[in-house]
């Protein structure tokens, strides 16, 4: 069993590794929270 490492990482050789197709969505999360939308805004989003 995988431990989780946060979204957007993987784990490669033992180092954190930016995995980049999670990464885009974790922007996305930051950018939207940025502008001023709560969780319960972004979350719903698709």
């Amino acid at each position: 069993m995988e431990r989780w490492n946060g979204a957007g990482y993987d784990v490669i050789n033992k180092e954190l590794v930016v995995n980049e197709d999670e990464a885009v969505i974790v922007k996305e999360i930051f950018l939207l929270a940025s502008k001023g939308h709560g969780y319960k805004k972004i979350a719903p989003m698709k």
